[in-house]
């Protein structure tokens, strides 16, 4: 269970503290999708930063598995959060099977060798990722779409309970986002995972996710996707004389 009470996020700028999100309380499930949807500058990225542990909350508590988030060492929070952000900063000349290997640290150390337990993970993640054809050849001749899935292979070598990635589909074509998504739900009913994403696709988290965030001028809305449909919170998203939501398709349209 993921558990966060009167959360607010932001940042420091200077003297000045900046607020993105307030008072957030919700629980999420375990084996759960959540998904964050927004408009740009509504705070989603502050906020997987926040639930990551990598940025400190404003005010409030953030609880995995009852336990403060805030308090667990890196050491362990590396045995429970798999974390996926937007950065690209590898040298192309590493190969897939090098950034792969890196998912391994938590269990046996930055220097420690792979183990045949760890190279057994590596090898059926490549299959679910479905890079057995490019994981030994260098980066830089990954496009988009298989780096990305390279990453959430790293993540998935972790082995752990909660998944966490920031636009996972950013940059990628329809065609690479289905895989990514895809990747996404296999992990959850094959893995028993929780995933928490941002993401600009709401019409694709409404399909995919289990429960929505969505963050509008500070505030939050969660709940399922039916939910937030129901309660006409998701129409609140865009200014609905440019992208109007159709509850009869729940899915949001142009208005040209």
């Amino acid at each position: 269970m993921l558990t966060v009470a009167n959360l607010s996020t932001g940042y420091t700028k200077g003297k000045e503290t900046v607020l993105v999100s307030a008072d957030l309380s919700f629980d999420l499930p375990s084996g759960s999708i959540l998904g964050i949807v927004g408009r740009n500058g509504s705070g989603k990225s502050t906020l997987l930063k926040t639930l990551a542990g990598t940025l400190a909350p404003l005010s409030g508590t953030i609880h995995l598995e009852s336990r403060n988030l805030q308090q667990i060492k890196h050491h362990t929070k590396a045995l429970l959060l798999g974390i996926v952000t937007t950065e690209r900063n590898f040298s192309g000349l590493l190969t897939g099977w090098d950034i792969l290997s890196m998912g391994r640290y938590p269990h046996n150390g930055w220097l420690g060798s792979l183990r045949p337990e760890d190279k057994h993970v590596l090898h059926e993640v490549v299959q679910r990722i479905q890079m057995e054809e490019k994981i030994f050849h260098p980066i830089a001749t990954y496009s988009d779409g298989q780096l990305q899935r390279l990453l959430i292979g790293r993540a998935l070598v972790q082995q752990t309970p909660y998944l966490l990635l920031d636009e996972p589909t950013i940059h990628l074509d329809l065609h690479h986002k289905a895989q990514v998504f895809g990747l996404i739900k296999q992990a959850v009913q094959d893995a028993k995972k929780t995933v928490v994403f941002s993401t600009h696709e709401v019409n694709h988290a409404l399909q995919l996710c289990t429960h929505i965030l969505l963050l509008h001028k500070e505030e939050g809305y969660f709940g399922s996707p039916q939910e937030l449909i129901s309660q006409g919170s998701i129409g609140k998203l865009f200014p609905n004389t440019l992208v109007a939501f159709d509850p009869k398709t729940q899915q949001f349209k142009l208005c040209y």
